[in-house]
């Protein structure tokens, strides 16, 4: 198995990172957001890998940590989350942020991510909760705040904006016992300033 790769970035794409190693050969290897906004053409770079062989291709997803792969390699273990969902989970933001909302049961904070539902959002944060050391005392969203914030990001999702815009706007501005229009409305000042 590819475990690590070293090389000089050679192109860049939206979700690639094309590796030419000192060797010759050239990999391209998928990587989350957050790890394509640390790099840029022509550096040199270390990646950890984990490949995934199908019928169909081989391929690879890179990392720029042990940690961050460990962490990816654990949401594949949950089901309907396959390799491409758990790089979109990683581009949410740092993978301390990602744990916690996972530690306080925070499926709203993963809806964020392109094409999970909220179902799935659940059972991942219901079969991982438990495996993810809690780094602050933070607590659950009651349903009520769950659907509030799930109401907010739709207002924003409705007026233009994209879902993992909507949903790190009102995740900056959203604070228990207040309303959707109350939440909304914090938000597009935000926005405006």
């Amino acid at each position: 198995m590819i475990a690590l790769l070293e090389g000089k970035i050679v192109a860049i794409t939206s979700q690639n990172i094309t590796l030419l190693t000192s060797s010759g050969v050239g990999y391209t290897i998928c990587v989350s957001k957050v790890v394509l906004e640390q790099y840029t053409l022509n550096q040199k770079i270390a990646l950890f890998t984990y490949l995934k062989v199908s019928e169909k291709a081989l391929d690879l997803y890179g990392f720029a940590t042990q940690a961050e792969k460990d962490f990816f390699t654990l949401l594949l273990r949950v089901k309907s989350v396959g390799p491409k969902s758990a790089m979109h989970i990683l581009g949410l933001g740092s993978i301390t942020e990602i744990q916690n909302a996972i530690a306080r049961k925070d499926a709203a904070y993963l809806c964020a991510v392109q094409g999970m539902g909220k179902k799935t959002a659940e059972r991942l944060v219901m079969e991982l909760h438990n495996k993810i050391q809690k780094t602050t005392n933070t607590t659950p969203l009651s349903k009520n705040e769950e659907s509030v914030f799930l109401e907010a990001v739709d207002g924003l999702i409705a007026l233009g904006y994209t879902k993992q815009e909507a949903t790190a706007y009102i995740k900056e501005v959203f604070s228990p016992n207040k309303t959707t229009a109350q939440v909304l409305k914090k938000a597009l000042q935000l926005i405006k300033k």
